[in-house]
């Protein structure tokens, strides 16, 4: 099940339908504004997908939209004038793209690698944390890590829903990250499971610091821990 997506993402979708709106108000010809603007709306779909042809999708939407204002606006000259409407969509493009990168590299080129609300990696980890839970600090560990959530430990007794922020270090650098408690998990290892609420930089910051551990060589969990046969995994520590 997908999670919540980027807010860039989604303010972006909007962004590529509201232009269709825009193409409605410079013309009023009905249809010949369709035939202008109807890709625009696709060009916001794909955005909010997110796969591998979402950029180039993208583009030849803006530039099919260009071409074929020019030629409406060389059948009715009192449309506002092409090259006006060029740097227009040219700083829509820009600044979509802007907004993207890192994820036009990331998310759009290896999408299956970096869509983050989507099932991603586990690291086990072993990192002491500040919970900080109804405006009381506790303290927590966290036991497995991933771009979209932990598990932690705590002698809170939290509940489904809850909203909580952990804060930890990795070597210099400090994480500060918010979540929900989403699951409790009993058996060997009992804990609570919290969804990340990213912001674009924290998504980033997680984002290396995942990375970081998959360089160190830190094998994702892919298997049941409550299982006395299963194999243990390397276990990161700081």
């Amino acid at each position: 099940m997908d999670r919540l997506r980027p807010q860039s993402i989604r303010i972006l979708t909007i962004a590529q339908f509201l232009v269709l709106g825009l193409g409605l108000l410079i013309d009023r010809e009905l249809l010949r504004s369709i035939e202008m603007f109807a890709l625009m709306p696709l060009a916001g779909l794909a955005i909010y997908l997110a796969r591998s042809w979402s950029y180039p999708i993208f583009l030849s939407c803006i530039a099919w939209n260009v071409h074929h204002y020019y030629q409406a606006w060389v059948g009715s000259p009192e449309l506002l004038h092409p090259a006006i409407w060029s740097v227009l969509q040219f700083i829509n493009a820009l600044t979509t793209t802007y907004y993207l990168l890192p994820w036009v590299r990331r998310t759009y080129l290896t999408p299956e690698q970096s869509r983050w609300w989507k099932t991603s990696s586990r690291y086990p980890v072993r990192l002491k944390a500040t919970m900080i839970h109804d405006q009381r600090k506790s303290k927590a560990s966290l036991h497995n890590l991933s771009l979209g959530g932990a598990l932690i430990q705590t002698n809170e007794d939290l509940q489904a829903d809850d909203k909580v922020e952990l804060r930890f270090s990795v070597l210099t650098k400090d994480y500060v990250l918010r979540g929900q408690v989403v699951y409790c998990v009993k058996g060997s290892l009992q804990g609570y499971g919290v969804r990340f609420e990213h912001n674009e930089h924290t998504e980033e910051d997680l984002f290396r610091l995942c990375h970081c551990l998959e360089i160190l060589k830190v094998e994702p969990e892919r298997y049941d821990s409550t299982s006395s046969s299963a194999p243990k995994p390397k276990r990161w520590a700081a």
